[in-house]
């Protein structure tokens, strides 16, 4: 590198983060494209040079043909309805027949619009033959998605997902990879064959996915690769004729790869990859990513399971987002509802010492700044009165936006460095040129060890078109100690962050303002300037806002969110009545009377009437409170929008009902109107949907059931809101035959039935359709600590990773002295309680790295990873670690045994731990045979006289 000049470097850089990957005009060889032109007449302007290879024509004969001159009138007609499909957002496939080689040959079409022309993919792939496979590998994903919990269970969960994609894909290695707000990605799940490399738990620089590479990512959520080593194909002529540029291919699912990012793939070992875009509310969240160590393509059908399997988590991680930030929201509009109902009693110093410390919770910030017109105001944890001045002068210096934060703090404000235990981290909100009106979080410095993909440097190769970086050549594990960091902020709290700093620093301000201008006022103008100051507040809060007369419910004032939350105009809504804004009106007249008698209303649901322009029903967390407006009493209320997550919820409870199972569906109106079936429902009965929609069930009665039967299974739905049971039917081919239903009634907010789920199968082919449900348990009930299971599969991961690092990695076995006799005399509730808080103690003590276990009754295993690579220095370093826990499980447990109507049991109790040690890197061992050891090592701790460490030898 010291070859090259900082220019030189410096364009290799710019060229590489600007390389037009979606314009190569290359096509992976398994298919043919063909470019049409846009009007009526669909002429070839461009096409695959492979073009030969599925029609008889040559190819220099084929630019400026009809399709029509090459495809079969009876088949145009299939390819002129995929094209009054397809948009911007919809590209349709389907199937077609040609003749080639006298030879019927049928390929999968699929159709796409690149710069207003319709681009056409073909490719023989088989998958008509084979079926859709896909619905008989669908329970597993339905059992990962249903408990699938992204902020608080990633790691457990997403290997469930993991196994299913591969199971499903049959690839070596799927991860799923997880990008930070840096874009920096880390592997957080996976699964493998057992000879493929492991990359769990490593992360990956941004740089390794550029930002063109992430955009196509987002336009296109799945992306195969059957054959790094395979020659592309040029889409020629290179510019199209018509539009005079390169041919767009961000949609096309057979655009070749950037040669950079196929010598990427090549330098980890990989021949074929599939790419699963997890999108969070439009957001490139994360990837599922398949490797294959020799070429792979798979099926068109396979590929609409990738996108269906897309959609589904996707959806899942905008509910969890939607919810998290409606979660923020919620507590956010609390604190702003309490500042409005105090606003005008208390002084600005009063509500900064109320709100701050509620501020700093709800970010879960270790400190915070309040600047309200240029006062400062702090709670918990912050600098020295200097270094904040300083910290304000540099934000202010930074572009004026909604807000700032960083979560490398030194890195971006380097006299940050001096308190890296106060503020690595850093939310401000808004920022301005003076920051005289602001709210600044801070976050303390988490030090993270991190496991790195090779070293995140950057490799520059000098070609002869000139300097270009190169991908990495090894991968090899490379450990980093993150310091001067704190725990990055999420998107949800950057949104809640600014909608909180800004109605609460605008109206602080304003009262401030007025505070100070009050006092060269008469009284007698008091009021009305109060009355002002509320209405200035209320016109830029973020919360929607009215204030109707109480006596007529008429809207005396409404700011800007509330109109724009009805759907009208401010000055349309002012005089209006409230009622004509709610769906039910029967929900505002008793809003209304228990107003007037003086009750309060607080988080009430409300569906607001759908105005004519909107496409959704809109629904509101309310709360209402009587006050004095004008000398008249009235209404006031404040409405959250929450019709985001309540849409959210609805179309992933459809998306789960129609397609996250393998049995026969059939779902119907409130008024048994079948609305919706799935495939295996024509495949049971025999009758197809287009045959069954908008009919009743009862087309499918057999007769062998008595009106008392179906009044009885009614009954039940009505009062428990499911039924179960055996049913004769008849099939299409007037068959009857036997099968188990589950009826479930789908209801509502308002607890009104809103559709009907039957899930059935087929009994008398019962074992046909068993499937093997696993349910992977990886916890201990008691400690929530990883249990055997887990533990053996980390150590052996442990093992495997520092047999290739040469690192040495240890096993401690922890064993309390004389736990017997604490259960023996104060029973095992009491036992419990110390085993719980020795688990407490125990995770506090660890690095993040490592892992703490219970492998039964009192005794705990804990495994740390890459010590060192000399024996002698890793012996010390478990021997300083073992030391620590001994010493912390050595102090006094005060256990609080609570009682049902009686006064709590305190128990003090001391005790000793045993603890026996065993290193590991180039043992040819098995993990029984190391925990084996480490166990005797503790007993020969014990024998010694106990509280004591013994390592193995």
């Amino acid at each position: 590198m010291s070859t090259f000049i900082q220019s030189e470097l410096e364009q290799a850089l710019l060229h590489c983060e600007s390389e037009p990957i979606h314009q190569l005009g290359q096509i992976q060889p398994h298919g043919v494209m063909l470019v049409l032109s846009p009007d009526s007449q669909h002429t070839i302007v461009q096409a695959s040079s492979n073009f030969p290879e599925m029609f008889e024509l040559p190819f220099a004969e084929v630019c400026g043909k009809r399709l029509e001159d090459l495809i079969p009138f009876s088949e145009l007609a299939k390819i002129e309805r995929l094209i009054k499909k397809t948009n911007d957002k919809s590209s349709p496939s389907g199937i077609l027949s040609v003749q080639f080689r006298q030879e019927i040959h049928t390929l999968q079409i699929r159709v796409f619009v690149s710069g207003g022309m319709y681009v056409l993919e073909l490719v023989n792939d088989g998958s008509f033959q084979n079926g859709n496979q896909w619905d008989s590998l669908m329970l597993p994903l339905q059992n990962a998605m249903q408990t699938l919990n992204i902020e608080t269970d990633a790691y457990r969960n997403l290997n469930l997902v993991a196994s299913v994609v591969r199971e499903l894909t049959e690839f070596d290695r799927v991860m799923i990879y997880r990008f930070d707000s840096n874009w920096e990605g880390e592997v957080i799940a996976e699964s493998k064959r057992d000879s493929v490399h492991s990359y769990l738990g490593i992360r990956f620089p941004a740089s390794d996915i550029p930002p063109q590479a992430r955009r196509l990512y987002t336009t296109n959520p799945v992306r195969q690769v059957a054959d790094t080593n395979a020659k592309p194909v040029p889409v020629l002529p290179a510019l199209n004729p018509i539009t005079r540029q390169p041919l767009d291919l961000s949609n096309s699912t057979l655009r070749s790869l950037s040669p950079v990012h196929i010598e990427y793939l090549h330098n980890m070992g990989v021949q074929a990859s599939l790419s699963i875009s997890l999108l969070q509310n439009g957001r490139l969240w994360g990837l599922i990513a398949c490797h294959h160590m020799t070429p792979k393509r798979l099926t068109h059908s396979f590929q609409e399971t990738a996108a269906i399997i897309s959609q589904l988590i996707s959806a899942k991680l905008a509910l969890i987002d939607i919810q998290e930030q409606q979660n923020m929201g919620l507590e956010a509009s609390r604190i702003i509802g309490d500042l409005l109902k105090n606003i005008t009693a208390d002084s600005v110093s009063a509500l900064m010492r109320h709100l701050l410390p509620e501020l700093l919770v709800l970010l879960n910030a270790t400190g915070i700044i309040g600047v309200v017109e240029g006062k400062q105001y702090v709670n918990g944890d912050v600098p020295e009165p200097a270094q904040v001045f300083e910290l304000l002068s540099w934000l202010a210096s930074q572009p004026s936006t909604e807000s700032f934060s960083s979560d490398y703090l030194s890195l971006d404000f380097s006299p940050a460095a001096a308190y890296p235990e106060i503020a690595s981290g850093v939310l401000a909100s808004p920022v301005s040129s003076d920051m005289r009106n602001c709210i600044v979080w801070l976050r303390k410095e988490k030090l993270r060890t991190v496991n790195w993909a090779g070293k995140p440097e950057k490799i520059f190769q000098n070609d002869p078109a000139g300097i270009r970086l190169s991908p990495r050549k090894s991968f090899e594990n490379w450990t980093e100690l993150w310091q001067g960091r704190s725990t990055a902020w999420s998107h949800a709290e950057s949104k809640t962050a600014q909608s909180v700093a800004l109605a609460i620093t605008q109206g602080l301000a304003q009262k401030k303002l007025l505070e100070q201008a009050q006092a060269d006022r008469i009284r007698a103008d008091q009021q009305l300037r109060q009355a002002d100051q509320i209405m200035e507040i209320f016109e830029n809060s973020p919360i929607a806002v009215h204030i109707a007369d109480l006596s007529t419910s008429h809207i005396v004032f409404a700011n800007q969110r509330y109109a724009e939350l009805v759907g009208s105009k401010s000055f349309k809504v002012i005089g209006s009545n409230l009622k004509d804004y709610f769906e039910n009106q029967m929900d505002c007249d008793e809003i209304i009377a228990k107003i007037r008698q003086g009750e309060s209303i607080s988080d009430r649901l409300i569906e607001l009437r759908k105005p004519a322009d909107y496409l959704r029903t809109k629904w509101t967390l309310t709360s209402f409170l009587q006050i004095e407006f004008q000398n008249t009493p009235s209404v006031l209320g404040w409405y959250y929008d929450i019709s985001d997550r309540k849409h959210a919820e609805d179309e992933l409870r459809i998306a789960a009902a129609t397609f996250e199972s393998q049995e026969a569906i059939m779902i119907t109106d409130a008024n048994a109107n079948i609305i919706k079936v799935n495939r295996a429902f024509t495949t049971v009965t025999g009758f197809t949907a287009d045959e069954v929609l908008g009919k009743n069930p009862r087309i499918m009665k057999s007769g062998l059931h008595s009106t008392q039967f179906y009044t009885d299974m009614f009954e039940k739905l009505s009062n428990h809101g499911a039924w179960e049971g055996e049913v004769w039917d008849k099939k299409r081919d007037g068959n009857v035959y036997p099968r188990w239903v589950t009826i479930t009634a789908l209801k509502d907010e308002r607890d009104n039935v809103s559709q009907y789920v039957a899930i059935f199968n087929d009994i008398t082919e019962r074992k046909k359709n068993e499937e093997l449900i696993r349910n992977l348990a990886f916890y201990d009930a008691l400690t929530q600590l990883p249990n055997r299971r887990m533990l053996f599969d980390r150590l052996k991961q442990a093992m495997l990773s520092n047999k290739r690092s040469r690192i040495y990695g240890a096993l401690m076995f922890l064993d309390l002295d004389n736990f017997k006799p604490l259960n023996d005399n104060h029973g095992h509730n009491v036992g419990d309680l110390l085993l719980i808080e020795v688990a407490s103690r125990l995770r506090d003590s660890m690095r993040e790295a490592d892992t703490v276990a219970r492998f039964g009754g009192d005794e705990f295993v804990v495994i740390l990873n890459e010590l060192d690579q000399d024996k002698a220095k890793s012996t010390q370093q478990a021997h300083i670690v073992a030391d620590k826990i001994r010493k912390v499980l050595s102090e006094p447990y005060q256990l609080t045994l609570k009682h049902e109507g009686k006064a709590d049991t305190v128990v003090i109790h001391q005790c000793s731990t045993s603890i026996g040690v065993v290193l590991f890197n180039e043992l040819e061992s098995s993990v029984d045979e190391v925990i084996q050891w480490a166990d005797l090592a503790m007993y020969r701790a014990k024998d010694s006289g106990r509280n004591s460490i013994r390592f193995y030898a």
